[in-house]
């Protein structure tokens, strides 16, 4: 929808993965709500929020290395994978620990700014290829 108005792809990119990364921010509060409908809605939103989040920045590749996609989609993937299995383990060992999943929540908050950083440093660099 950005697109269409005449915004460039990358700027398109650029708002509807910040626009993402502020829903998912809400994760972090998600166990300050009282009631569980109201707990439930906030997942909801953090989980659309992530459906709309990961193939914006999986099409960040490509802003990477356009001529590597590939390889830079590989790199991306492969350590989202290893850094989501040791995340299962500390989630796991947090949470039983402090018996809540504040923590876990708000370093998904922290792990969603961190790669909208990356993400926009990727997009904004002048391509010199």
């Amino acid at each position: 929808m950005v697109a269409r108005r005449g915004w460039e792809v990358g700027a398109a990119r650029r708002i509807v993965f910040l626009s993402a990364t502020c829903l998912l921010l809400l994760s972090a509060a998600a166990p300050l709500f009282s009631g569980i409908g109201a707990t439930v809605t906030a997942l909801i939103v953090v989980n659309f929020a992530i459906g709309v989040w990961l193939p914006v920045y999986l099409t960040l590749a490509q802003e990477v290395s356009p001529t590597h996609v590939s390889t830079a989609a590989g790199l991306l993937g492969g350590s989202g994978s290893l850094s989501g299995a040791l995340a299962m383990w500390a989630v796991g060992r947090v949470s039983k620990l402090t018996g809540s999943f504040a923590g876990p929540l708000a370093a998904v908050s922290l792990a969603g700014i961190a790669a909208a950083a990356a993400g926009l440093s990727a997009t904004r660099k002048e391509r010199t290829s």
